[in-house]
Parts: C-alpha cells; sequence; structure tokens
C-alpha cells in the first residue's frame, strides 16, 4: 500500500485573528486514518514519512513586510504593513484587497485598487494596478 500525503502551510493553524499562520504547530488527520496495528511503529513510520519543514516568508526580521501605496493625486505614501507569517500569493492578495479597498467603494462591483495574480507555468507574478493609484516596493525587501 502506497500513497501520497501533501503537507503545506495552509494547514497550519492560524493565531488568534486569522492574519498568520504558526509554521510549527499544526495537525493533519488523515482520511482514511493510517491503521498501524498493535506494537511499535514510530520507527518505521519516521522512515516513511519525509517532510520539509517550513518557515515565516514574510518577517519584519527579513524586511520584506511593508508596502507603501497612494493615490496619484495625494501627496503622503500609506504604508501597509503585513503581519509576521506565512503567507501564498492568494493570501497576499486578499491582505492588500482588505487593506486598500476598491476604486469606489460605494459601489459593490467596484474593482479593486491592485490585485495579485501568479502564473504557476511561468511563475511570473502579475499586479493589476487601477490607474489612479501607485504601488512602491522600494522601501524593503518584499519582493
Amino acid at each position: 500500500m502506497g500513497f501520497d500525503i501533501l503537507l503545506d502551510s495552509s494547514l497550519a493553524k492560524l493565531e488568534r485573528g486569522g492574519e498568520r499562520n504558526v509554521s510549527h504547530v499544526f495537525t493533519v488527520k488523515f482520511h482514511p486514518p493510517i491503521e498501524l496495528g498493535e506494537g511499535k511503529h514510530k520507527a518505521a513510520l519516521n522512515r516513511l514519512i519525509t517532510m520539509s519543514y517550513s518557515w515565516n516568508n514574510i518577517d519584519s526580521s527579513y524586511d520584506n513586510n511593508k508596502i507603501r501605496w497612494k493615490k496619484r493625486t495625494e501627496q503622503a505614501w500609506k504604508t501597509l504593513t503585513f503581519p509576521n507569517g506565512m503567507h501564498d500569493y492568494a493570501r497576499i492578495n486578499t491582505f492588500i484587497q482588505q487593506h486598500t479597498g476598491k476604486v469606489d467603494p460605494t459601489k459593490e462591483d467596484s474593482a479593486y485598487i491592485f490585485t495579485i495574480h501568479f502564473e504557476f507555468s511561468t511563475y511570473r507574478i502579475l499586479i493589476v494596478i487601477h490607474g489612479d493609484y501607485e504601488l512602491d516596493f522600494s522601501q524593503g525587501k518584499f519582493w
């Protein structure tokens, strides 16, 4: 019997507030459960299961947790600070959209100011920025 076990950061427990994954605290429930029978099988499982360990990919200590943005007609930049944690592109996109909003917040179907797309076949990131806004990554090592 053989099967693949996929573990990724989306399985990590979220801290209070749901903004940050705790990379070293997660439990995986297998369905169907792995039946070991009676006896000691820990050593056998350690040889059968290998996995990598993930750490935070956005962290203030890496200087990659801040971006700046503003409306072109305004002088002052606004800083968006990401919480330390493991973030995939979908979570980064959601976080940016939640904190910068839509072009016209009074209209439900209004476009977001910023939208990130990740193309897995080419490993390219496409950032769609509404024409009235600017995005600045130069203040740290975000990308």
